[in-house]
């Protein structure tokens, strides 16, 4: 995976995890709001460690990703990383726990103040 290949085209939201609570929380959370994710046009990776990859059950659209540092970063911990279409980081979110709301409305908030992409909020959501 690169993330390169989503320059200019999407934004990029990054979620190292650990198995636990907290992060399959807020993975299920995250997940029932995939498509209006992908609707605005962000493409989400989830960080894993090794043993944990496997099991952890994403939309089809996400990447799972095995890292083997995450375990290292994070300890026991979660993280949120939004990154713009431009390669800027937008906001970061340090244990966001149940804070899936949360995210969902900084994603909304960046798309709507990026003249290129705000666009998307003038037309309806998908289920809507």
């Amino acid at each position: 995976m690169d993330s390169w290949e989503l320059r200019q085209r999407r934004a990029l939201l990054m979620l190292a995890t650990r198995p636990g609570k907290p992060s399959v929380s807020l993975l299920r959370e995250l997940a029932a709001d995939a498509s209006e994710l992908d609707w605005l046009e962000v493409s989400v990776w989830v960080l894993a460690p090794d043993d944990a990859a496997p099991g952890i059950l994403a939309p089809p659209a996400w990447h799972v990703v095995s890292c083997h540092e995450s375990a290292t970063l994070l300890g026991d911990g979660t993280a949120a990383l939004l990154v713009d279409r431009y390669g800027v980081v937008y906001a970061v979110w340090q244990e966001p726990g149940g804070a899936a709301a949360d995210i969902l409305q900084t994603v909304r908030l960046m798309v709507a103040e990026c003249p290129e992409c705000g666009g998307r909020l003038w037309q309806d959501p998908p289920g809507s």
